[in-house]
């Protein structure tokens, strides 16, 4: 009889941690601990002998050979699971790596769990009755009924951190304002987070800086300045999982080690194809990036380089998801890049998925914590939209605060973009809205709010033809802003707005019923009023996110 002891171990809080800072040194400074806390930790304060290599975790090194004396089988993005031949040992290690966190990342929050069970008769990975379940169930109630942490605050002596609210203890190196000890952990990591990303992205990026600072990412000075946060998740995961523990059920060497073999194999394939995706993200828009004859490094006309900066930052990676801060106007380019080569390189690991994104474009100095949960929430709305039409498929949102943020994404959208049916009492029957947001990645043949729809509207108002009014819009901003107020008041007006400027009709689109390109509208849904919303916000990357599904 085998008797072990499983560990499952999460790190809590991880929005707040990361994205509590309008510093951008900091914000990488807290995901590089994140990262820290459970992969390179783990792996330091884990007993020996066990299954950690330098090159990560050796599938020959097996518990139940009898040869080490705890296993892990999976750590990264904020989790941990662990086998260990002793409860003692487990008890131990947690208590270790607890004070570890205390000491060099204090602040962050960290929640564990154990079950004691027999290795040849009870599985890990039964749906129902199995170990990994028991753990994370009891991870759960450990989460829920765990006293919460009341940070220890000053005296009226006492100056208090900029960025926390808590006691300053040190004075940041480099300009001199008060920091609390969480805050300097963070700073102190934010070098080791530039080079792990060095390390991810290689020669792609050894031409340029990588940033440390909002204002890196292309700011023009005397010119508003924005910036997208980027929030991308890889779809159905958790269901993946499921299937996962529902296809290996069974106890012993061979049951718990192929369940175990399978989590692990389906985890790594799925980091691996998360940075190469990352990567190849990255290899487009250093690609897109030209110098003029007078030395200024930019993307068309439009973007320009700040001291060799690379205008995106990414701050969490490695995982199903990514948070990438970028240029305002290359938020929704570099989006769709990275979904397409996240399909692309899943595909190549034989596991298919399909991911989510949401952008969110603010001033660069709006409140990053209320930029990263917007970008959350659009990545739950397009998510939802996929839910809501079969799944299968890579789906992405957006929204453009120009000026400040009221209320959830949904209160927003009530509120700016939609209003009822006069001609229905009934709710049900649904509101007149004016974007087309969440749209498919891919063109379909049964809808037209998809991506390629949206990139060739856009194109299309930024085509000259002297000949033909219907396809004469670059530069003619009073014609598209009569557009947009035409969109406004309804099909109607829009198609008013034609016969003044005599045009037979508007930009077209796939899979799109005639009514769309002569109203503007179809049904109770608008397709144009988003293209022309993100005319200021959108920059190609030399037109190869517009490529049907490839990069």
């Amino acid at each position: 009889m085998k008797q072990y002891t499983l560990v499952a171990l999460d790190v809590t809080g991880i929005q707040g941690y990361i994205f509590n800072s309008n510093r951008l040194k900091e914000n990488i400074g807290a995901s590089e601990l994140v990262y820290r806390v459970t992969r390179q930790w783990v792996f330091d304060e884990v007993p020996t002998p066990n299954n950690v290599t330098a090159n990560g975790l050796d599938d020959n090194l097996r518990i139940e050979a009898g040869n080490i004396v705890a296993e892990v089988i999976y750590a990264g993005g904020g989790n941990a699971f662990i086998l260990f031949v002793e409860a003692a040992a487990a008890e131990q290690f947690i208590s270790e790596l607890s004070l570890k966190i205390i000491s060099e990342a204090p602040g962050l929050e960290l929640v564990a769990a154990t079950v004691s069970f027999d290795w040849d008769t009870q599985p890990l990975g039964d749906p129902d009755e199995g170990q990994m379940k028991a753990v994370v169930d009891t991870l759960t109630k450990n989460k829920r009924t765990r006293t919460a942490s009341v940070p220890l605050l000053g005296l009226g002596v006492t100056a208090a951190c900029q960025s926390t609210g808590l006691p300053a203890v040190y004075l940041e190196p480099d300009e001199g304002y008060p920091i609390s000890a969480q805050v300097r952990a963070k700073i102190d990591s934010a070098d080791e987070a530039t080079q792990r990303l060095q390390e991810t992205l290689g020669a792609v990026i050894e031409a340029y800086e990588i940033p440390k600072k909002f204002d890196e990412l292309g700011r023009q000075r005397g010119e508003s300045s924005y910036i997208a946060v980027v929030h991308a998740d890889g779809n159905s995961i958790s269901k993946t999982l499921q299937r996962i523990s529902e296809d290996y059920d069974e106890a012993g060497d061979d049951g718990n080690r192929a369940f175990i073999n399978a989590i692990r194999t389906f985890a790594h394939k799925l980091e691996r194809a998360s940075k190469n995706a990352l990567e190849a993200m990255i290899e487009i828009l250093v690609a897109a990036i030209d110098e003029s004859e007078e030395g200024q490094k930019g993307i068309g006309d439009t973007v320009f380089l700040v001291d060799n900066y690379l205008p995106c930052r990414p701050i969490v990676f490695g995982g199903d998801d990514v948070t990438f801060v970028c240029d305002g106007r290359l938020g929704l380019s570099l989006a769709a890049c990275y979904l397409y080569a996240f399909e692309q390189e899943t595909k190549k690991e034989g596991l298919n998925c399909q991911a989510c994104a949401g952008v969110a474009v603010v001033k660069s100095h709006y409140p990053f914590a209320r930029a990263y949960q917007l970008s959350e929430a659009l990545a739950g709305s397009a998510k939802k939209y996929v839910r809501d039409n079969g799944d299968g498929f890579s789906a992405l949102d957006w929204h453009f605060a120009e000026t400040g943020l009221l209320g959830d994404l949904n209160d927003i959208r009530r509120r700016e973009y939609e209003w009822p049916d006069p001609n229905s009492s009934n709710s049900a029957n649904g509101a007149y809205q004016l974007y087309m947001r969440p749209i498919r990645l891919h063109a379909h043949a049964q809808t037209w709010r998809t991506w390629p729809n949206f990139v060739n509207v856009i194109n299309g108002f930024n085509t000259s033809d002297a000949e033909n009014e219907s396809l004469n819009w670059a530069g003619k901003r009073n014609k598209i802003m009569g557009l947009y107020q035409a969109l406004r008041e309804g099909s109607v007006s829009v198609r008013q707005f034609r016969t003044a400027y005599g045009l037979a009709s508007l930009p077209e689109m796939s899979a799109a019923p005639d009514r769309l390109a002569h109203d503007g509208w179809d049904g109770k849904t608008c397709g144009y009023f988003d293209p022309i919303e993100a005319l200021d916000f959108f920059v190609t990357l030399n037109g190869q996110e517009v490529q049907n599904g490839t990069v």
